[in-house]
């Protein structure tokens, strides 16, 4: 309790409070005469980061030598007590800047402490590596860094995912990213080859740590030696949560004056507890069975297998943001490159939040379509920022998979602007002033992964054929035949967007465009390739029994996006009378069906979002479908619904065609440039990023499957 108070009053910049508090209670425990060793001692090293926090360092430094006094007094008071206090006088001289005092002190704690204290040993590796990089001795850092990662991923095999994140979770991502921004400055400096692969090796561990920390927390298939209790109680929750949504769906299939609105609250409520306690057992039995790569499993050397992967006509763009500087590996035929990018983390956040914050405002109702704005010229000095200095690196490339980092995962690239806009007047079409700007779409085909690593585990698929015979299966418009409700007053301007919510209600509306989108894309493919289900019949269980067998799966219906717990993340079908078959197939549940599908296509509503704050991005449905089996996912970034059918005719005539899917994509952004759509009495030209951005290809790419 009282290390929690101390933390608190630290952590909320009360370092006063904290002193007087510690004080008080270091008295009280001399006077009932309960001052044992150990007890001083954990007393002194609090005051001491108190003081610390407070600037004052002399009277910290005082306090830590009285505690290294009763460790070599007391040796038995604490088990590698001086290590630990010669860890935090180490801290304090790093914080304080005196790099040589603070190397005397952490070389003798690293003397001191027990080598099988892998907690202590990583901390004390880490402050070793930050005095060295000072000091400007580069590789005695990149050692202290590897031997503290080491030590660290050590800790993690001990520890259930969820325990490690929660002691860990910050600390070990900041030492992956210094350890790879240390040797990404110092490949720039040195401009050998071999400093860019070492740096590149690095930027790639920091990224399997983050898929490890999202993937092994209950994204796993549930594997055949999980124990037959743990098996009984997932399904028992799961059918607990079936129930409730179904509930929760029949009061949303009533008109709004019908519904028990306290019914609809506790519904909600209850659905919230029980997800909580199903992620918790679902991460218990699927820990750690993720297909991506597990850091312990990254290959010693990625440089030259993801250089093999790409081939003559495709480069990569790994990012790797940092507080003072960012940079970008720039990965082609001619070798890996690293590039320093004169952005830090805060501007390039504020950046793109500004270029996006239009979009975020038409989905809360601020503005409509009509006021709906984009700031070219931030588009414009964006691209200057993080990709006109890698053109350079690229070559003649003509396509670009992107590896994104941080507040990027959330940018769609292709909207970047790469020359100066011009000012120009309003023209008589709504946006039509948005035809004329030069956009990256126009200069490359674009795709995403969230690891190069991935790309490598595209090649081992690709060496094993799959038997997917059947080629075309889409599921469209669940929500046939029920009755759209009336649009709210005030909303049934046709250039107002009846934007979604946060629950289930507006997306349980017909989607009468959705069966015509499907029957003109399956014209591409032979009739006995293809199968097609719509209204009642769009279940679960037709997606189970049927999606394994085909090269593409396509959804044609609304998705629910779950920021807090992405694995809830839902694309809604029709319920059926199978347990446990409420309409939602959510994250979790698709884990359950193995796929063979070269390409799974969500035309839902915002079904790449992630929780900004999480850092989880294209984590969700599209990972979900990705570790089911899908070679890659086309998804949306935010809500769009008027152009969905006219972006997914001209990708598919592209495949049908031969392109590639990135290739087929672009094309089918640039036929949207040159349409416009009528809403009413307004014409809209769909050259607004608005229609055709948002639609993002997740996974490696694949030569176009030739539809004939």
């Amino acid at each position: 309790m009282l290390r929690s108070i101390e933390d608190i009053l630290i952590a909320t910049s009360h370092p006063d409070e904290a002193i007087a508090f510690l004080r008080a209670a270091r008295e009280r425990t001399q006077a009932a005469s309960l001052d044992q060793p150990a007890v001083d001692r954990w007393f002194l090293e609090a005051l001491a980061r108190a003081h610390a926090k407070a600037g004052e360092i002399d009277e910290a430094r005082s306090l830590l030598l009285s505690a290294m006094e009763i460790d070599r007094s007391h040796p038995t008071a604490e088990a590698g007590g001086l290590s630990g206090s010669l860890l935090a006088l180490g801290l304090l001289e790093v914080d304080a800047g005196n790099s040589a005092r603070a190397r005397e002190h952490l070389v003798a704690a690293r003397a001191a402490v027990n080598p099988y204290d892998v907690d202590r040993m990583w901390r004390i590796e880490r402050a070793l590596a930050v005095v060295s990089a000072r000091l400007g001795e580069r590789d005695a850092a990149a050692g202290h860094y590897d031997a503290a990662l080491t030590a660290l991923e050590l800790v993690r095999e001990r520890l259930r995912p969820e325990e490690f994140r929660l002691r860990y979770g910050f600390d070990r991502l900041s030492v992956y990213e210094e350890h790879a921004a240390l040797l990404a400055a110092k490949a720039v400096e040195s401009a050998r080859p071999a400093d860019a692969d070492r740096a590149f090796q690095a930027a790639e561990r920091k990224r399997t740590q983050i898929l490890w920390g999202l993937l092994s927390t209950g994204w796993a298939r549930i594997p055949r030696a999980a124990m037959p209790d743990q098996l009984r109680r997932t399904f028992e929750m799961e059918a607990r949560l079936g129930a409730k949504q179904a509930l929760l769906r029949e009061q949303f299939g009533q008109p709004a004056e019908k519904r028990n609105a306290p019914l609809v609250g506790t519904l909600q409520r209850d659905l919230k507890q029980l997800q909580d306690e199903h992620a918790r057992l679902l991460a218990s039995v699927a820990q750690g069975q993720y297909r991506f790569a597990a850091p312990a499993a990254l290959a010693a050397s990625l440089a030259g297998p993801v250089r093999a992967s790409l081939g003559p006509s495709r480069g990569l763009i790994e990012y790797l943001v940092t507080a003072d500087h960012c940079f970008a590996f720039v990965v082609s035929a001619s070798g890996v490159k690293v590039v320093p990018l004169a952005i830090g983390r805060d501007a390039l956040r504020q950046q793109v939040r500004k270029l996006l914050l239009p979009f975020r405002q038409l989905r809360s109702g601020e503005v409509d379509l009509a006021r709906l704005t984009y700031d070219s010229r931030a588009a414009f000095a964006l691209h200057q920022a993080i990709f006109a200095p890698l053109r350079p690196s690229l070559g003649p490339v003509s396509d670009i998979v992107i590896v994104p980092d941080d507040i990027l995962t959330f940018l769609p690239f292709d909207a970047l602007v790469e020359q100066a806009p011009r000012s120009a007047a309003r023209a008589p079409v709504l946006h039509a002033e948005f035809a004329g700007e030069k956009y990256l779409l126009h200069r490359y085909a674009i795709s995403y992964v969230s690891s190069s690593a991935q790309l490598l585990v595209r090649a081992a698929d690709t060496a094993a054929p799959r038997q997917a015979p059947k080629r075309f299966f889409a599921l469209a418009n669940p929500a046939a035949g029920r009755t759209a409700s009336a649009p709210p007053a005030g909303q049934d301007d046709p250039l107002k967007r009846q934007l979604r919510s946060g629950s289930f209600d507006a997306f349980l509306t017909p989607l009468p465009g959705a069966e015509s989108e499907v029957q003109r894309i399956a014209r591409h493919f032979p009739g006995n390739t293809t199968a097609i289900v719509t209204g009642g019949g769009a279940t679960e269980a037709a997606y189970e029994s049927q999606a394994g067998q085909y090269g593409i799966v396509h959804f044609a219906t609304h998705a629910v996006a779950s920021d807090g717990q992405p694995f809830y993340s839902t694309m809604i079908l029709a319920p059926d009378s199978a347990p446990g078959h409420d309409g939602f197939l959510q994250a979790f549940e698709v884990l359950r069906t193995p796929l063979q599908a070269d390409l799974v296509v969500l035309s839902g509503c915002e079904t790449a979002m992630g929780a900004e704050d999480l850092g989880q991005g294209l984590v969700g449905l599209v990972a979900a479908f990705q570790q089911a089996g899908a070679r890659s996912v086309l998804a949306t970034l935010w809500s769009i619904d008027e152009a969905t059918a006219e972006v997914m005719a001209g990708f598919y005539d592209a495949l049908a065609k031969g392109a590639s899917t990135p290739a087929a994509l672009r094309q089918a952004k640039l036929q949207m440039l040159k349409q416009r759509l009528r809403l009413g009495n307004v014409e809209v030209s769909l050259a607004h990023p608005f229609f055709w951005a948002p639609f993002i290809l997740v996974g490696a790419p694949a030569a176009g499957p030739g539809a004939q």
